[in-house]
């Protein structure tokens, strides 16, 4: 019954582990589009004022 126990605690951490993982990397995705595109507008800013 102990093992059975155990193995269950293993498993919901394993899950909870890799579901932050992946919010984390969609977290870092996320940033690193938002500032690609804000890169974007700003040469667009700049070509137009030339």
């Amino acid at each position: 019954m102990v093992e059975v126990v155990v193995m269950v605690v293993i498993v919901v951490v394993e899950v909870a582990v890799i579901k932050e993982e992946h919010m984390t990397r969609r977290k870092i995705f996320v940033a690193a589009i938002v500032t690609a595109e804000e890169e974007t507008v700003k040469k667009k800013k700049k070509l137009k004022n030339l």
